[in-house]
């Protein structure tokens, strides 16, 4: 049996979970016996430091282990194993339930990592967290006393050790976590409630339990316990010399509540919070300086109010002494003598220890009808728990929980009664229940002995579990309506009919249907076939049917299948015999338009093809477009949109590059088949004509052409083309700034200004292109002229093939290089000198 604590390492924010319902505390005789020498039967491990341990029921027997780190940090692990009565067998790791997983224990256990024990994958027996700081924990998951590695990448991981709590928060049953995950930051970790698995989700804040909540940080210690006695964690944050606060979970929201009545600590490490008396409510024993005399027990009276008062009038009254406490309050806690109530262990370095065992002995289960783990048990039965002693009823809660789903039900604490003599409690269950697999769960405090010591309940799904039978409840029957699309029409009258229980179910005809036939398989599967099955009208047809399921006893319901004969319309296309468009220009296809009387606002799909160019469109909110870019244009919304998107120019066509032609468009509507029947289809086609535009010529030449000084060149290398001019004729003009360009006439090519510097050539590009090559065409320059001379050549196409001519242009250098001219002599023919004397003459030499 799970006890209502977590057993863990005793640090700020020590936790301990008492998850206890009673009535207010009434007095009892519950006692502490102290053993300060702890003789050695009693076998306590031994630890270099005393919060190197780890207290929980690790093997799933009811008592209370210890795992412990034997020499301090760094130093191998050990496992005490107990065996009631407060004794223990020391054994190794490897024989224990953390066989297998030693190398994944912290080094650290007492220092440096904070422990938290709690069913964290909702199985029945209890997990174990090593928090560690600012990186990834450590996740053992217990599965029936052995531990494995699980994934720690679930849980969080906070900047700071000791601001951590691990509880239901939220009040489903199943271990949250919340923690200051960095300073002054606090986050929320909600059990995603999967059963076998640990999984977190990380909830904000102020969509949490703590929503609205404000809290400076944990930094001084919290305590987690169900102070106000409903069932459900609360928190205590204690401050330094003041009672602090208190946080009040109401089902699953917080809300800060007057801590008046909490005790005043010196420090939060001195105190320890438990049902140290067994009336089913928490209490806190805490230690105000160093040394007996400064410990004090503040009892819980319930409604959050706690009476403080010293050793002696509690239940360490018998124990209370100084040769009987430590100087320090560092207690574990945990049920070491097996007897469900919670003990005490001071841990000491390298020996015993002190250990103080409750004597308040409570209530214990004995017997269960059902028995634990029973199979085919009626739904309709109540259930028993025969307790240890006799007991009375509480203020308490009981719940019932399904295995499989997870599913918890609270039982009216009016249906649970006390039998004569006291020992027995029976329990009605909730009427009915299907079958499945139970949990029963017990808060502690609904049930206490006569000394009002409280019964400590059933927290887990393993204690007391059974198989219910549950009663048979009927099927359940939907109507079916079935569009009729042809004659036969199939279908199956079962999909949407159920079974609670998930019995086989059969189906059989009640009442034929009178405007046709039907054959009804007991699979619920039918063929049927209307008797008018091409009326231009609708019509409507109906059956009933019965569908039973195979429980015990069989039981039925029946529904009705109607069948609608639906006829559609088909679609019409208007459309153009022919649409104009612009050559090498994307341009609109308008003046199509489409019609389906019974189409209404439904959407239909209409598709334009070519066998060339491409189609496109862009969608709106009103109408979808799919091929846009191809061949192949799809576009899908109510007729009216898809009327006006073409309306509005939204389709286009481009046609190939420079194409002329005329191309096919094939146009189809399909209206889905939206009022019944099977989808109509109609098409049309038309004509795309593209008209001209006049494409520029253009010129291919060289950038120069070699030539030698007062000698004529030939102008080559220079051709025209143009993708429209066909055998029209077309301009060629040549010119340059001096010189002479020379040609002579053909029958296909015209000159004009031959032997000046611009000559015009007229012919198609063809012969053109033909008389160029054939070297007709000379310049020649100046004489002696040298250099660059630059040669522009410009063609016209005339603008045969529709708009404005047009034109190009381009330049030559020609290169004339220089050549030696011959000298020249003047001189007159004759000169008259003087006989018999010198006469002087001059004779001129020039040099070109």
């Amino acid at each position: 049996m799970q006890k209502f604590y977590f057993s863990k390492k005793k640090i700020i924010g020590w936790v301990v979970l008492c998850l206890a319902m009673g009535t207010v505390a009434q007095a009892q005789t519950v006692t502490y016996t102290a053993n300060s020498t702890n003789t050695p039967f009693l076998n306590f491990p031994q630890t270099l430091q005393s919060d190197d341990v780890c207290i929980g029921d690790f093997d799933g027997d009811g008592r209370d282990d210890v795992l412990y780190q034997t020499n301090g940090d760094g130093s191998p692990y050990g496992y005490a194993k107990s065996i009631g009565g407060g004794s223990f067998t020391w054994m190794p790791i490897s024989a224990s339930p953390f066989a297998g997983v030693e190398a994944q224990l912290p080094a650290n256990l007492g220092n440096g990592s904070e422990v938290h024990i709690a069913d964290f994958d909702s199985d029945g027996d209890m997990d174990v967290w090593f928090a560690l700081q600012n990186q990834p924990g450590i996740y053992l998951q217990n599965n029936g006393g052995t531990f494995s590695l699980g994934n720690a990448a679930v849980f969080p991981v906070p900047d700071f050790l000791n601001r951590i709590g691990v509880a239901d928060f939220d009040n489903d049953g199943f271990p949250d976590i919340f923690c200051e995950k960095s300073l002054g930051v606090f986050g929320y970790y909600k059990n995603n409630r999967t059963k076998g698995t640990a999984f977190f989700i990380e909830i904000p804040i102020a969509a949490s339990p703590f929503g609205g909540l404000s809290i400076s940080g944990l930094s001084t210690g919290f305590f987690l316990a169900d102070y106000d006695n409903d069932g459900d964690i609360d928190i205590w944050m204690p401050a330094i010399n003041a009672p602090g606060s208190l946080l009040v979970n109401y089902g699953n929201v917080f809300v800060a509540e007057n801590a008046t009545g909490f005790p005043s600590l010196t420090d939060t490490r001195n105190a320890v919070v438990a049902d140290f008396d067994s009336d089913g409510l928490p209490d806190v024993l805490y230690q105000t300086s160093v040394g007996f005399p400064n410990y004090h027990f503040a009892k819980n009276l319930g409604g959050f109010y706690l009476q403080v008062s010293p050793l002696v009038l509690s239940p360490f009254a018998t124990i209370a002494g100084p040769n009987q406490f430590p100087d320090y309050n560092n207690f574990q806690l945990g049920d070491f003598d097996g007897d469900t109530d919670i003990d005490l262990w001071y841990p000491r370095n390298n020996t015993y220890g002190y250990y103080y065992s409750q004597n308040g002995a409570p209530p214990r289960i004995i017997n269960t009808v059902p028995a634990n783990n029973a199979t085919n048990v009626s739904a309709l039965s109540n259930i028993e728990i025969t307790l240890s002693e006799p007991v009375v009823k509480s203020t308490g809660k009981i719940t019932i929980m399904n295995i499989a789903t997870l599913a918890v039900q609270e039982i009216d604490m009016l249906d649970v009664s006390v039998l004569p003599g006291g020992m027995t409690c029976a329990i009605r269950l909730p009427s009915p229940l299907p079958t499945g697999s139970y949990a029963v769960q017990i808060l502690p405090g609904t049930f206490k002995d006569l000394s009002n010591v409280s019964f400590m309940g059933i927290s887990d799904i393993t204690s007391f579990t059974f198989t219910a039978i549950g009663a048979n409840t009927p099927p359940v029957a939907l109507r079916d309506t079935v569009i009729v699309t042809g004659p036969p029409q199939n279908g199956n009258v079962l999909t949407n009919d159920s079974d609670a229980e998930g019995d086989a179910l059969t189906a059989s005809l009640v009442t034929a249907p009178v405007n046709g036939t039907v054959v009804l398989n007991a699979d619920g599967s039918f063929t049927y076939t209307m008797n008018t099955p091409d009326a231009n009208s609708p019509q409507t047809d109906s059956l009933i049917y019965q569908v039973c399921d195979n429980g015990r006893p069989s039981t039925c319901d029946t529904s009705t299948l109607t069948l609608m004969l639906m006829v559609n319309n088909p679609p019409s296309v208007t459309a153009p015999a022919s649409i104009v468009v612009t050559e090498d220009t994307a341009s609109a296809v308008t003046g199509i338009s489409f019609f389906d009387q019974d189409a209404g606002t439904d959407p239909v799909t209409v598709t334009l093809t070519v066998p060339e160019g491409t189609l496109t469109a862009t969608a709106t909110p009103q109408v979808t477009v799919s091929g846009s870019g191809t061949g192949a244009l799809t576009l899908t919304g109510a007729i009216d949109e898809i009327n006006s998107f073409i309306t509005d120019s939204s389709v286009l066509y481009l046609p190939l590059p420079n194409a002329t032609n005329t191309v096919p468009l094939a146009i189809m509507i399909n209206d889905n088949g939206h009022t019944g029947g099977p989808a109509e289809t109609a098409s049309d086609s038309s004509n795309l004509v593209i008209t001209a535009v006049n494409d520029a010529p253009t010129i291919t030449a060289p950038a120069s052409i070699s030539a030698i000084e007062d000698a004529s060149v030939t102008i080559s290398g220079i051709s025209f083309s143009d993708v429209d001019a066909g055998n029209n004729p077309v301009t060629v003009t040549f010119s340059a700034a001096t010189g002479t360009l020379t040609a002579t006439a053909t029958p296909q090519v015209t000159i004009t200004g031959s032997g000046t510097n611009t000559i015009t050539l007229t012919g198609a590009i063809t012969d053109l292109n033909s008389f160029i090559t054939a070297n007709s065409v000379r310049y020649l320059p100046v004489p002696n002229a040298n250099g660059t001379v630059v040669l522009n050549t410009l063609i016209n196409d005339n603008g045969h093939t529709g708009g404005p001519a047009a034109t190009a242009t381009t330049s030559t250098n020609l290169l004339f290089a220089a050549i030696n001219d011959s000298p020249t002599v003047t001189a007159p023919p004759t000169i008259a000198v003087v006989e018999d004397g010198p006469q002087p003459f001059k004779i001129y030499l020039l040099m070109m």
